[in-house]
């Protein structure tokens, strides 16, 4: 699934020091948080009868 970051979601300059695991948390938050307000979720659950 593609995903757009917003210029003011991103990290500020003094978190973003090269941590991709602080980086990648960060995203996920956003994903759940967008997620959430849509009334959605993240859930993976698998497909009846397979």
């Amino acid at each position: 699934m593609p995903c757009v970051l917003r210029p003011d979601l991103a990290l500020d300059g003094a978190d973003a020091d090269g941590d991709r695991s602080a980086q990648a948390g960060h995203i996920g938050a956003m994903l759940a948080k967008n997620l959430h307000r849509q009334g959605l979720c993240a859930q993976w659950r698998r497909p009846r009868g397979v």
